[in-house]
């Protein structure tokens, strides 16, 4: 099936950088990474509540502040980037509309495999993407901890896909196997929690 997939992306470009003082390269650094985790967080909090009717899709946290007035959420505005994406089943057998239809009428976990081409792809949404198949990668590279533990620990994602008509939204996504090569490198397959339409 091919289709189009739409990657949510934290806007880093239009906030307030404000920082009196000074910093040292590891002062930084630490900061950046806190930052990136908590940016990751808010989106996956985001993206959760998009799907669930919560918030309109615009782009903007800020009025999805001012509904949920949650002061914990950091002042990001996010966009949205669409591409295209070519999907099988976890057999590597190509799927239709109606394979995704029963799913969102089952409200059950499942697994694609997506094939994102690159060639569609916005330079942040390829950077969303490459760290989350690094951060994945990282977990199931990890000989330390065995299997259960590491699709728990794996990283969790939402995008949107267009089935016909409408926009559904793919909830929890976790990459179970990486595919990815020269030619094709946003091939991989993920499990889905669940599969339900925007609201």
């Amino acid at each position: 099936m091919l289709t189009k997939i739409t990657i949510p992306v934290p806007d880093t470009e239009n906030g307030k950088f404000e920082f009196e003082g000074k910093l040292t390269r590891e002062d930084f650094a630490n900061m950046s990474y806190n930052q990136f985790l908590s940016t990751n967080n808010d989106m996956n909090r985001f993206t959760y509540n998009i799907s669930h009717g919560i918030s309109n899709v615009g782009g903007r946290m800020r009025d999805y502040q001012e509904k949920q007035n949650a002061e914990s959420f950091a002042e990001v505005t996010y966009n949205f980037h669409e591409a295209e994406v070519f999907i099988q089943n976890a057999k590597k057998k190509d799927i239709d509309e109606d394979f995704l239809l029963d799913h969102i009428d089952k409200g059950d976990m499942f697994i694609l495999i997506l094939n994102i081409n690159p060639n569609t792809l916005n330079g942040d949404a390829e950077s969303e993407l490459r760290f989350w198949i690094s951060d994945s990668l990282g977990v199931h590279n990890d000989s330390e901890i065995d299997d259960k533990t590491k699709l728990k620990m794996l990283p969790t994602r939402w995008f949107f896909l267009n089935v016909g008509r409408k926009r559904a939204v793919i909830e929890n996504c976790k990459i179970l196997q990486n595919y990815s090569s020269r030619k094709f490198p946003f091939n991989f397959a993920i499990i889905v929690e669940k599969i339900t339409f925007e609201k």
